[in-house]
């Protein structure tokens, strides 16, 4: 079987597999027998996907299995998933079929959705003595969105009242002594959909371009206005120029619109250079006890990420003169990584005026930073 969207990078399994690749929360959920947590665990956490690929062709698939009847159970075909490349190394023995991909659990929805009239039951860690099965039906409730779900939160769960927990002891360190002996970190790439507009603040002609055409897509079905667009410009205008004095890389903007209304949600990202961290375990360290004793209002939450340590700072601002909006509340979350060179600190901040969907624009900000990565080039 074949998936719409088919897994991105192809593992190959080790002999013996490993109990820290995979899902530590989801193997004591399933041994816990925690319907709950089962469920948490596959909308916020990673499952071992078995893999079939045909080196001649390239091709990859989505592995599933027969089994035969069982008493009352007539024979079918599963979908097994693992919580740990342990479990799955337990369950495959010496089998040849050793590729899987490490995805998080949210991810196997669209799977099952067209696959479940063909699939009887979802296996979890099926050779482990937790093992459960589950109808595709039943995997796709549980991994119905709810409204207390919070990525970043629930990667935090435990050090929230205590702010002055250091970031590091719970996630590993990241150096260049770590595999990237020779590469250099030149920048975060966060994947942006399509309805994002993303502005080179680096190049102030190509610049100029890019926010005209930002104008024209979003003035486009208006009636002329020629004032509209003149301030929209300046304002855009401003706005990249202010970003690009403190340091800014690229801005993007959320140009969202329905019939009588617009999401408004711009993306800024920073970049700072700061050399090796001194007296610290960490630049981020320091950084995140700061924000933490700020009066602002706000919450700071800190998170190990697959690209690095991270803090999130959210908070309600209110908008300057400069936005013609002088009193009106402005929602600010800013995600800040450690580099894994060790040498300095990346921003990703997102603001909108639409504080009362602070947690669905959250939700939406967490997806965007926890999808990021790093991007690395050769040092010359």
């Amino acid at each position: 079987m074949t998936g719409s969207d088919q897994p991105t990078e192809i593992l190959h399994l080790p002999a013996a597999g490993s109990e820290d690749v995979g899902s530590a929360r989801l193997r004591a959920a399933l041994a816990a027998r925690d319907i709950s947590a089962i469920g948490r665990a596959l909308r916020h956490d990673v499952v071992i996907l078995p893999l079939l690929h045909d080196d001649a062709t390239g091709q990859t698939q989505v592995q599933v299995i027969g089994f035969p009847a069982e008493g009352s159970t007539p024979a079918g075909v599963e979908l097994c998933l693992f919580s740990s490349s342990a479990a799955y190394a337990r369950f495959i023995g010496d089998s040849p079929d050793r590729s899987f991909a490490l995805r998080r659990g949210s991810d196997l929805a669209p799977f099952l959705a067209q696959h479940h009239a063909v699939l009887a039951r979802v296996a979890f860690d099926p050779a482990e003595p937790h093992a459960m099965t589950a109808s595709p039906e039943d995997v796709l409730a549980i991994l119905e969105p709810q409204p207390d779900d919070d990525d970043v939160a629930w990667l935090t769960e435990g050090d929230e009242g205590n702010p002055d927990a250091p970031l590091t002891g719970r996630v590993p360190e990241r150096t260049l002594a770590d595999g990237l002996e020779g590469m250099a970190v030149v920048g975060l790439e966060v994947p942006l959909p399509g309805e994002w507009v993303t502005l080179d603040l680096a190049k102030p002609r190509k610049l100029a371009k890019q926010i005209s055409k930002l104008v024209d897509r979003q003035l486009k079905g208006l009636a002329p206005a020629p004032v509209l667009r003149d301030e929209l410009t300046r304002w855009l205008t401003t706005v990249c120029e202010r970003a690009a004095q403190a340091r800014a890389r690229t801005m993007a903007f959320l140009v969202q619109r329905s019939d009588d209304d617009a999401l408004a949600l711009t993306m800024t990202m920073y970049w700072h250079d700061l050399g090796p961290a001194v007296g610290e375990p960490s630049h981020l360290e320091p950084l995140a006890r700061r924000l933490a004793g700020l009066d602002d209002g706000g919450t700071v939450l800190r998170a190990d990420t697959a690209a690095g340590p991270l803090v999130r700072h959210e908070r309600v601002l209110h908008g300057g003169e400069e936005l013609g909006i002088a009193k009106q509340p402005v929602l600010v979350l800013d995600y800040w990584l450690e580099r894994p060179d060790g040498n300095g600190l990346a921003l990703v901040s997102f603001s909108t005026p639409h504080v009362a969907l602070t947690e669905h624009v959250r939700t939406l900000t967490d997806a965007l930073i926890l999808e990021g990565g790093w991007v690395l080039e050769p040092e010359r």
